[in-house]
């Protein structure tokens, strides 16, 4: 797979050590609920995507 989409093999395994932004967005949110109890609209969600780049 690495070398169909022309990844080093050490930067993959990094990036799963480590965690992709998403996952990492996801716990933040995750933690924010269950401080706060918040609902998080579709609004929001979409701001922080914009942020990351990132498409559906």
């Amino acid at each position: 797979m690495c070398k169909v989409l022309k990844v080093n093999r050490s930067l993959y395994y990094h990036w799963i050590k480590t965690g992709c932004i998403i996952k990492k967005v996801d716990k933040k949110l995750n933690k924010l609920k269950e401080i706060y109890g918040l609902i998080i609209s579709r609004k929001r969600i979409s701001n922080i995507m914009k942020d990351l780049n990132l498409k559906v």
